[in-house]
C-alpha cells in the first residue's frame, strides 16, 4: 500500500520501490497541509502495469509543502502530481518543489493542475531535470493554476521540456468546474532540453486528457 502522510511530518531519507505488477497505487500520498519531504527516491513499475492502471508515484493534494530532492524512475504516469483531491477538496495554495530528477517517467516528473473546480496556485518549482520521458517532460502546468513560477528545467530525449495546457478552456453556466480553467500567471525561466520533439508546448483548445 501507499505511505500516506496525513500529518505536517517532515520526513527525510526515505527510499520505496512498487512491486512489478502493482497499479493504480502511489508510492507516496500528501494529505496534510505543511508536509516536509526532503533526500528521497521512488522507483515506479512503468513496465508491468496497463494504461489503465497507472499511476504517480508522488501525490500531493494539500498545500504549504516543501520537496527538496527527489530522484524518481520509471514511473507508470508522472512523477509528482499536486492537484486538490481526496475527501477533503480543498484549494492548494502555497508549496515549492527543488532539486527534482526524473528518469524514464512515462509522463511528466512534475505535474500541477486544478481540478474539481478546486485552485492550485502559488507553486514555486527551482530545479527539474527530465530524462527519456517519451509522453511528455519536465514540467506540465494545466487546467486552471494561477501563480506557479517555474525556474532552471533541463530535458533530454522527451517529447517537451515544458507545458502548459487548459483542457476546458471556456467557462460554462453550467459548469462550475471549468470557471477555473484557464491558466493564469504561469513563469517559466531558464528552460533548456536537447533531443526534443518540442521545447515549450502550449495547447489551450479542447484537446481531452492524455
Amino acid at each position: 500500500r501507499e505511505v500516506l502522510i496525513s500529518k505536517p511530518l517532515r520526513i527525510r531519507n526515505f527510499r520505496a520501490r512498487l512491486r512489478p505488477g502493482l497499479g493504480n497505487t502511489a508510492a507516496i500520498i500528501i494529505a496534510s497541509r505543511g508536509v516536509q519531504l526532503f533526500d528521497f527516491e521512488l522507483v515506479g513499475n512503468k513496465d508491468t502495469v496497463s494504461f489503465e492502471d497507472r499511476e504517480s508515484l508522488l501525490r500531493v493534494s494539500e498545500g504549504g509543502f516543501s520537496i527538496v530532492n527527489g530522484t524518481f524512475v520509471n514511473s507508470s504516469r508522472d512523477g509528482i502530481t499536486v492537484v486538490p483531491m481526496g475527501s477533503t477538496r480543498t484549494p492548494i495554495t502555497g508549496g515549492s518543489i527543488r532539486n527534482i530528477y526524473g528518469y524514464g517517467v512515462e509522463r511528466d516528473v512534475v505535474a500541477v493542475n486544478s481540478r474539481h473546480g478546486l485552485l492550485t496556485s502559488r507553486i514555486y518549482i527551482n530545479g527539474v531535470e527530465a530524462y527519456d520521458s517519451p509522453q511528455k517532460g519536465a514540467v506540465e502546468v494545466a487546467d486552471g493554476c494561477q501563480w506557479i513560477f517555474v525556474q532552471n528545467v533541463y530535458c533530454e530525449r522527451c517529447f517537451y521540456a515544458v507545458s502548459i495546457q487548459d483542457h476546458i478552456p471556456r467557462a460554462r453556466a453550467d459548469d462550475p468546474a471549468s470557471q477555473i480553467q484557464a491558466n493564469q500567471h504561469i513563469r517559466f525561466y531558464n528552460i533548456r532540453g536537447r533531443d526534443l520533439r518540442y521545447g515549450v508546448v502550449s495547447e489551450t483548445s479542447p484537446i481531452g486528457h492524455s
